[in-house]
């Protein structure tokens, strides 16, 4: 990272397969239902920003502890199997 500006961060709990990827010096590749979920929720994700899924939010919340809170924000058009993705922004608490 070069430190230079705004960033913005995405957040999604899956199951995925990582392999090698031949074409990449084995650079790991996710391949699952899921796995390009995260990117999908980047692209939503303004900048200064972190969402997350609904299921990563549920993880988090499931650790206790002082975790960011998540805070509904809306939904991403179409997920998997047709269906609306909640997004939640992660913020620390003060």
């Amino acid at each position: 990272l070069s430190g230079d500006g705004p960033l913005r961060m995405a957040a999604h709990y899956a199951v995925v397969t990582a392999v090698p990827d031949p074409g990449r010096s084995g650079a790991a590749v996710l391949l699952g239902s899921e796995a390009g979920l995260a990117e999908r929720i980047l692209d939503a994700t303004p900048l200064s920003a972190t969402y997350a899924s609904e299921s990563f939010a549920a993880a988090l919340a499931a650790t206790g502890g002082t975790m960011p809170e998540a805070q509904f924000v809306g939904d991403l058009a179409e997920g998997l199997h047709g269906a609306a993705i909640p997004l939640f922004a992660l913020a620390t608490q003060p």
